[in-house]
């Protein structure tokens, strides 16, 4: 074994001074990181809730982007439309006069700039994955996400056909 001399002593202060340092820093680094769980914890907490919300909503939302490609269908929308509907576009769901009225107004809301716009864009008619129409009323609101890509989202209501309605297309039969 080395032999300590007194000359060592202040090497040794250093090294347990060190150690304590090393010591707190390992501590704040634990607590740190035990807040940080934390946060993610109430944050996964939250998107949780936000998505059991829009899975019982009673409106049908789909989110899509200026392209048409639906990034997001709560689980209403794709069982009235008979189909998962993530990935596909929403224009290819819409009947051809309804596609038209869609991208114009999207087109003009875009064109104008700013980061948010409201849309009410009515009776739309989009296909059922049988190849029936559903008809729904659509409102919609256009907003640009922190990249500065723009994401629409639609909240939409099925038109309720009136009795009428349905017995002239009853007669028509």
């Amino acid at each position: 074994t080395p032999h300590h001399t007194m000359n060592d002593a202040p090497a040794d202060a250093k090294k347990t001074l060190k150690r304590e340092a090393n010591r707190r820093s390992a501590q704040l680094s634990r607590a740190r990181k035990k807040q940080f769980v934390e946060e993610l914890k109430q944050q996964n907490q939250e998107f949780r809730r936000c998505e059991l919300i829009l899975a019982v909503h009673p409106d049908l939302v789909i989110a899509f982007d200026a392209l048409g490609m639906i990034e997001y269908a709560n689980p209403r929308a794709c069982v009235r439309l008979g189909r998962e509907l993530n990935g596909v576009s929403f224009f290819d769901l819409l009947a051809d006069g309804s596609r038209l009225r869609v991208q114009s107004a999207l087109q003009q809301v875009m064109s104008r700039g700013g980061l948010h716009a409201s849309l009410v864009l009515d009776t739309l008619d989009l296909a059922h994955k049988d190849g029936s129409r559903v008809k729904l009323d659509v409102l919609a609101e256009c907003t640009r996400s922190h990249d500065d890509a723009w994401l629409i989202v639609c909240a939409a209501r099925p038109v309720e056909v009136s009795v009428s309605e349905t017995a002239s297309s009853d007669d028509e039969r």
